[in-house]
């Protein structure tokens, strides 16, 4: 299931012009721990998680698989600047603070 379907997540920031870059989802969500003695976790705990999750088209980490279109590290740089964009535009100053 996708970001914006879990309870507490929006998915506020998009722009369809953009060639990459789809959606961000963000929101907080409240969760309980359980024990987990290897990292040091102490079950039954109440804590907020924080969540951010950028949607692209078509992109992989940047390793080369079949049928996406964009499987290079180096161009990660465009989605980033795609990203970097729609968080700057004036439209969205309202949800970037909510996140910040």
């Amino acid at each position: 299931r996708g970001a914006a379907e879990v309870p507490g997540v929006r998915q506020d920031l998009r722009e369809a012009e953009l060639e990459d870059f789809k959606a961000l989802a963000y929101g907080s969500m409240e969760c309980e721990t359980i024990d987990n003695a290897m990292l040091g976790i102490q079950g039954r705990r109440n804590v907020t998680l924080n969540v951010i999750s950028v949607e692209t088209a078509n992109i992989t980490i940047g390793l080369v698989q079949s049928g996406y279109s964009y499987d290079s590290f180096f161009n990660y740089g465009t989605l980033v600047g795609e990203i970097t964009q729609t968080l700057a535009m004036r439209k969205n100053a309202q949800a970037v603070q909510g996140i910040l």
